[in-house]
This record gives structure tokens, sequence and C-alpha cells, in this order.
């Protein structure tokens, strides 16, 4: 199993677009074989940030496939400039 836990914070500004991406993005990531969870807390204090980002994959595979999935598409253009912080962890 692998699970990826973590943050992205960013400007204001930064917020709608990453809003009006997340249901797309959560529809892909939950199609990707191997994907047993993904959920995001979006929690804004004037500084937009999403929290608790986390997501479960059954293997290191369907992590991958995810990873390369993503990096070409809207959610990595839109999310590329919030900071990342995350936590990978495989049992």
């Amino acid at each position: 199993m692998i699970r990826s836990t973590g943050t992205m914070t960013g400007q204001p500004d930064q917020a709608d677009a990453v809003r009006a991406t997340l249901p797309r993005q959560v529809r892909l990531i939950q199609a990707v074989p191997g994907c047993q969870a993904f959920d995001v807390t979006d929690t804004a204090s004037g500084v937009f940030s999403v929290s608790s980002l986390s997501e479960r994959f059954a293997d290191r595979a369907g992590y991958e496939a995810d990873q390369i999935r993503t990096r070409a598409g809207d959610w990595w253009r839109v999310t590329a400039q919030p900071s990342r912080e995350f936590a990978l962890i495989e049992a």
C-alpha cells in the first residue's frame, strides 16, 4: 500500500483555479487502477490552503501511474505555484 498525505498552500488568487479543477481531478484519480482513496479538505484562512490532501493506492504501480497522469494534466499546471509538502508512506 502507498499513502501520500500533505498540504498545498498558495495565494488567494490561485484558489478559484484549484477549486474549479478539483472535481475533475477527483474523478480522474479515483478511476486510476489501484486507487483506494483520495480526499481533499479545503481550508481557507486568508492564504489558500488545501489541507489533509490524502491519497491511497493498493501498490506502487497505481501510485506511479497516477503521478504520470497528474503531471500531464490540468491539475499539475493549476497547482504548480502553490507550495507542496507531502509525505509518502509505503507499507
